[in-house]
């Protein structure tokens, strides 16, 4: 399976390329290039940029007395209407710590989603994930947006999974020198 990106792909760069290699005095051109990445190779780079723990994990909670700690393991990745899905493994631990000593209160596994629209990041290089919805789900199936573990993880969740991106500059530095060849002189 591949995502489709439809993507006016960095307009500024490839005029610009186009621009430089062309006789003085060409007309702008606008490009409009699809883009189609597989699956397997975008779950590799979010292994790659997010779950560089061990085994495949990534911690986003933990707190300075080790009270509070939320690990994600497990990364699938797959389409969702014109979004990416991203769903992991869950495995946390909150608790308080009282004059140094953690009290614990609670494990708590599941899993959680995270519901990404691709983007061109500022530059116009990469494409990044805006956030369109973010959720935990219990081991039942139940689906979590409130209470005290969501108000825990909701925010570090959102970050990480923003932070993803995909560098188009190579791909885009090629097509830059491939289009002077097959467009028309003037």
């Amino acid at each position: 399976m591949r995502l489709f990106v439809p993507v006016i792909l960095l307009l500024t760069l490839v005029v610009t390329s186009v621009h430089a290699a062309l006789p003085a005095g060409p007309e702008k051109l606008a490009v409009a290039v699809p883009v189609k990445l597989d699956y397997p190779l975008l779950r590799k780079l979010l292994e790659k940029q997010v779950f560089t723990g061990p085994d495949t994990s990534r911690e986003v909670l933990r707190d300075q007395t080790r009270c509070n700690q939320a690990v994600l393991s497990e990364p699938e990745i797959a389409p969702r209407s014109n979004n990416l899905e991203i769903h992991a493994q869950v495995a946390a631990r909150l608790g308080f710590s009282f004059f140094g000593t953690c009290f614990h209160l609670f494990d708590w596994n599941g899993s959680m989603g995270f519901l990404g629209l691709p983007v061109i990041k500022p530059g116009g290089t990469a494409l990044g994930l805006a956030p369109q919805g973010i959720w935990l789900t219990k081991a039942n199936g139940e689906r979590i947006t409130s209470g005290r573990m969501w108000n825990y993880v909701q925010a570090p969740l959102q970050d990480v999974f923003a932070s993803f991106t995909v560098d188009l500059a190579p791909f885009s530095t090629t097509l830059g020198a491939l289009l002077p060849d097959v467009l028309p002189n003037r």
